[in-house]
This record gives structure tokens, sequence and C-alpha cells, in this order.
């Protein structure tokens, strides 16, 4: 949808202060559009799709979320920050990176079923 786009290309952070949230999509999207991220520090989905340099992780508190949000302006301004989001963004390719993820966790549950009997 162009206008989310353009809504992620304007902000300058997109924070998904979310402790349900298991993968992280809205993240994912916010990098492709080059803007950073914030999620919360709870080993979820945020945590393995923000890396330093694309985004910060807060600790799961009010005042945690806050100091990383103000700390996350001074991410958001630099030029390579951008950069740095849709390059990880790409990392999320389908055909790339999510299927054969699928397809190795599918082989290895073949071949545990297949060792158990």
């Amino acid at each position: 949808d162009a206008d989310l786009v353009s809504l992620y290309q304007a902000a300058w952070v997109t924070a998904l202060p979310s402790d349900a949230e298991v993968f992280g999509m809205a993240l994912l999207e916010s990098l492709s559009c080059g803007t950073p991220g914030i999620g919360l520090n709870d080993g979820l989905g945020p945590a393995s799709i923000l890396t330093e340099g694309t985004g910060v992780l807060a600790a799961k508190s009010p005042t945690g979320l806050a100091r990383t949000i103000e700390a996350a302006f001074s991410l958001s301004v630099r030029a390579s920050t951008r950069r740095n989001c849709r390059d990880r963004a790409r990392d999320f390719d389908w055909q790339r990176a999510i299927v054969p993820r699928i397809l190795e966790v599918y082989r290895s549950e073949r071949d545990h079923a297949d060792h158990a009997h």
C-alpha cells in the first residue's frame, strides 16, 4: 500500500512495544522503507530482526521504552542507518531466506521421525 510506505518513509522510527508480537512484521516493513525500529528486548521477533544500526531493543518497562525512543532519534538521522535498514530487510527475502529456513525445519523433523522408527 503506497500510503503505508509513505508513512514508514516519513517516520523517524517505528516503535513496536508489543510483548505479544511473535515475529515483528511491522518492524520488517519499516526497515524495508529505510526507517529504523524499536522493539522490546524479550527474545521474540524484534530481537531476531533488529541489529546494531537498524534499531534498538528496549527494556520491557515504560521508562525503558521512553529512554530507548529518545536514543533512537539520534540513530534515525544518519544516512547510513537508512541504507542499513533496507539491507537488513533484504535478509528476510522469501526465496533467499525464509523458504530455506522453513525447509530446513521440515527436513530436520523428517529426519528426526525417521530415526525414531
